[in-house]
């Protein structure tokens, strides 16, 4: 919608004068209110403006951190300031605002808009490639989640994923893992044709993964479907069925290759320690029912 479309570049604008300003927190009230009354007056949507600005500051060092990962060829400060801008907001809105409302691909070429229309001559290209990054990389999980059949014709790939937990007395604890985006997430890999069972695979890819070599696999929780789309193969649908595993250990040792960037053990009648995929509620949900 118009509004909407007037609304990101009120937010953008209002960031950018906070951005030169020094990142000074206590102004960016003025900016937003200098904006809206200078290039948006009537503005229906005060409250989206002020919303995506709060969402930033409040997510700025996710995000920041999203950009360095997603561009490492490009420093952050090396950014033009209206491209950096840009940036924070749709990353904002692509991975934590209400998806329901704005499509990711919405986001994103709303946020290619804005660089063509505040930035310079290859921000559009650049804010492309960084956000189509991103969107690649994150999964259909945060994206066209799958509410009908699949498309026949799109290759298969079958996941095994681990509410891996550990006792301690009475309590048990689950693992978390928050990926190189900032997510919380639950252990996963790959089920090949060599592999006599799930509880083989679960065994190899926990290993690799997290170093965790001594488990016990219990039950299936549930499964997981979603399109996944690479640079490299295309688009395919996966399927990740989740087991309860146990370990006796809590000593994780990522490896080096792994986009895993912490690890947390959190008792698992709590909820998980930040942004995490909701697809993993239904997951957990059924693990505690089992433990319980």
């Amino acid at each position: 919608m118009a509004n909407r479309h007037l609304a990101r570049s009120l937010a953008m604008q209002a960031l950018y004068k906070w951005d030169f300003n020094g990142c000074n927190n206590e102004k960016i009230d003025a900016a937003v209110e200098y904006v809206i009354t200078e290039f948006g007056p009537g503005l229906e949507e005060e409250g989206f403006v002020k919303m995506l600005v709060n969402g930033v500051l409040d997510k700025k060092k996710e995000i920041d951190t999203i950009i360095e990962k997603a561009a490492p060829e490009w420093p952050l400060e090396q950014i033009a300031m209206v491209d950096r801008n840009v940036l924070r907001v749709g990353i904002y809105e692509l991975l934590f605002g209400d998806r329901n409302a704005v499509p990711p691909k919405v986001a994103i070429n709303e946020s290619i808009e804005l660089a063509k229309s505040f930035g310079g001559e290859t921000s559009g290209k650049f804010i492309n490639g960084v956000l189509g990054t991103i969107y690649r990389e994150i999964g259909e999980p945060m994206k066209d989640h799958i509410k009908t059949k699949p498309d026949e014709d799109l290759p298969e790939e079958l996941l095994v994923g681990a509410a891996l937990i550990n006792r301690n007395d009475k309590d048990i604890k689950v693992l978390w893992l928050k990926d190189k985006y900032g997510f919380w997430v639950f252990p996963k890999g790959h089920l090949t044709l060599k592999d006599k069972n799930s509880a083989t695979a679960l065994k190899r890819e926990l290993k690799k993964e997290i170093g965790i070599t001594d488990i016990t696999v219990g039950e299936a929780v549930g499964d997981i479907e979603y399109v996944s789309k690479s640079t490299s193969k295309g688009k395919s649908k996966r399927k990740i069925t989740y087991f309860i595993v146990e370990t006796k250990t809590d000593k994780i040792e990522p490896s080096e290759n792994s986009k895993i960037v912490e690890t947390r053990w959190v008792f698992i009648k709590d909820p998980a320690p930040g942004d995490y995929y909701h697809d993993l509620d239904s997951i957990l949900e059924k693990a505690r029912e089992i433990l319980s």
